[in-house]
């Protein structure tokens, strides 16, 4: 029986929170999982990206995710990390949300003839990540992910979790007695975002403190940064679909003129941020969530090293 579980806090703020679960398996046997959270997830068997989740929802509209976790067992002891991003109930609109991070996990371990669950349960781990900070910007809409900013120390903090109930997945959160459930869950009805091998950007523009990165063309993905920075120094991103030109006037508030004329007088790059300080020596940054841009603007001090993005 898989539970709906939950840090036994409700947090005003966004917070990082990791649901961790340990379990041994052998070679030859196999994995597969439903799960969702609340309110945004990835999946990690091992260190490997799984899956992440959920898709778009709408106002009492919740969907799980199904996934085969086969390729990433290892024989002996593996453990399992949910991510879950937990935004609350103010923002974040296109993902139906409660009062507290939650999780939901029904996981299978087939070794030979015999089925194992491995499911979500109150004696799991769940730790709150204090070492980030998440920022909107003016002119976006509330339902987008907040950005991040990553401190320059690892801060995680142990929550106590809470087993919560066993959905009802045949009648999508209805009971047998027609009350309905605090999460009313439908199986994803669309496939998980195509993701391609990492590619370095080209750099188009340097000044004093700074590089700009062109993709190309406006895309959707997630930005993966290594850095080699002494604890403190800090480095920003910024991401835009085009450059600007004009007096910066908001978020939103752009004279966008010749969207890619990077080296005309007077463009620049306005848009959302993420921040990170570096915590001392080589550390790598991964998005959470995608992010929409055409062009990056990295700044950073001279005492930085950036690989491109």
């Amino acid at each position: 029986m898989a539970l709906w579980i939950y840090a036994n806090e409700r947090p005003s703020e966004v917070y990082f929170y990791y649901f961790k679960k340990t379990f041994q398996a052998k070679k030859g046997d196999r994995l597969t999982v439903d799960l969702s959270a609340d309110t945004r997830y990835q999946f990690y068997l091992n260190g490997k990206l799984i899956c992440d989740g959920p898709c778009q929802g709408a106002a009492h509209l919740k969907y799980y995710e199904s996934a085969d976790a086969t390729d990433a067992l290892v024989d002996g002891e593996n453990e399992i990390l949910v991510k879950v991003q937990y935004v609350g109930n103010a923002n974040f609109h296109i993902v139906y949300r409660k009062n507290h991070p939650a999780l939901w996990f029904d996981g299978k371990l087939i070794s030979g003839d015999t089925v194992v669950p491995v499911t979500s349960a109150p004696d799991w781990l769940c730790f709150r990540d204090d070492s980030v900070k998440f920022n909107h910007f003016p002119g976006i809409h509330g339902s987008m992910p907040p950005y991040e900013e990553w401190l320059d120390e690892e801060v995680l903090t142990p929550v106590p979790v809470c087993g919560w109930f066993e959905p009802f997945l045949a009648t999508n959160g209805f009971s047998p007695w027609g009350t309905i459930q605090p999460y009313s869950l439908y199986k994803r009805p669309i496939p998980q975002m195509k993701e391609y091998d990492a590619r370095e950007m080209t750099a188009v523009k340097r000044g004093e403190g700074y590089v700009i990165y062109d993709a190309g063309e406006y895309t959707t993905a997630k930005v993966y940064l290594t850095l080699n920075a002494p604890k403190g120094s800090t480095v920003k991103a910024t991401y835009a679909e085009c450059c600007s030109f004009g007096e910066p006037t908001g978020a939103q508030a752009k004279d966008k003129r010749v969207r890619d004329d990077i080296m005309a007088e007077g463009s620049r790059i306005d848009g959302c941020a993420d921040i990170i300080h570096a915590r001392g020596g080589k550390q790598t940054y991964t998005s959470f969530w995608f992010r929409a841009f055409r062009y990056i603007k990295l700044e950073y001090g001279a005492e930085c090293e950036v690989e491109t993005p």
